[in-house]
């Protein structure tokens, strides 16, 4: 059975105070970073609006688990609850595909919702990714946004909604989801995570960017943290900083992506407000940011930071890992070099 976090409990109240109210909108649009339940809630939701017995107990309205519609659920069989993620193309044989939703999904998708419930109750439609929608699938969606018919409800996921068409973020009621903070969560990450002390769950909190199921991710990533930090100060303990390319390139891309992402902002605040140190990310390594932002070449720091961006936004496309790294070792080593602030700067 899908789960309500406890830092959900509010936004779940908030739902069912709408479906009793039977102003529950056709289309609901859930945003907010990674890791906050997001995709967990729309599940939760699709079943307790499927469910014949929800729950009056702990978490109101949430779905019984035990009749005959949340076995269909969890079976993967309820013929009114459809899912749609992102996909590879068809016939692909790259080890690395671009995941995309293309517009046969949506087509299926919408052709199924335009018939009538075979359960006779709510026909449901979960979209996860939807940002990863291409033109034409997300033009596809928009006769069915904007007649939707009885009873049906589309649920959409994004953590990135610019990526959205505005058509499509109109015609939708938008629910953000926000970060909660320690204390909301302590109690239940120390219940679930693998953390020596307080002191150790409140870092990874830190370092997840205050997402809590990232958060339990972190205890198991330490060595590869220890790993591009180690590469980031390379230089200071003169090492050659191109050493740790290959080690980099054998590591997950996308978390050490945003890791990086994270020094480089980190160092972008520090060169901008030296005093802003409680708002950095990389509390254990405050000292040397602290010094490295009195050094940087900031017109670099922010080439760098849209060249890490750019290469997140290219999510899975096949890149040959060691040069990308050499590439993006090399852009960081420069920021401190004096030649390259001279010539940088007009």
């Amino acid at each position: 059975m899908a789960i309500i976090y406890p830092w959900l409990q509010s936004q779940w109240s908030q739902v069912m105070v709408l479906q009793q109210q039977q102003h529950l909108p056709h289309a609901m649009l859930l945003t907010g970073s990674h890791g906050l339940g997001k995709t967990e809630f729309a599940h939760a939701l699709g079943q307790a609006l499927l469910c014949r017995s929800p729950l009056s107990d702990d978490v109101a309205g949430q779905a019984c688990g035990k009749c005959h519609q949340c076995s269909m659920v969890a079976a993967g069989t309820h013929p009114d609850f459809y899912i749609i993620k992102p996909a590879p193309p068809k016939n692909s044989k790259s080890k690395h595909p671009i995941l995309t939703i293309r517009i046969e999904s949506i087509r299926d998708l919408c052709s199924k919702l335009s018939q009538t419930s075979q359960m006779s109750g709510y026909r449901i439609a979960i979209i996860e990714q939807a940002d990863k929608m291409n033109a034409a699938a997300a033009n596809a969606l928009l006769k069915t946004l904007e007649e939707p018919g009885d009873n049906t409800l589309l649920i959409l996921l994004s953590t990135d909604t610019s990526r959205l068409p505005a058509t499509i973020r109109s015609r939708c009621q938008q629910f953000k989801f926000v970060s909660p903070s320690f204390p909301q969560v302590e109690n239940w990450l120390q219940l679930k995570g693998d953390f020596s002390d307080t002191a150790s769950c409140q870092q990874a909190f830190q370092l997840s960017h205050h997402a809590p199921l990232t958060t339990l991710e972190v205890a198991g990533q330490w060595p590869q943290r220890e790993l591009l930090a180690s590469a980031l100060l390379a230089e200071s303990r003169h090492e050659d900083i191109l050493d740790y390319a290959l080690k980099l390139s054998q590591a997950d891309r996308h978390s050490l992506l945003g890791w990086m992402l994270d020094w480089v902002n980190d160092l972008a605040r520090l060169s901008i407000a030296p005093d802003s140190c409680e708002q950095v990310i990389n509390q254990a390594s405050i000292q040397p940011l602290t010094q490295l932002a009195r050094l940087v070449d900031r017109p670099g720091l922010f080439r760098l930071q849209t060249q890490l961006l750019q290469t997140l936004q290219q999510g899975s496309i096949a890149l040959n890992p060691q040069l990308l790294w050499e590439n993006l070792l090399l852009s960081w080593k420069h920021l401190f070099q004096p030649q390259t602030r001279s010539s940088s700067r007009p």
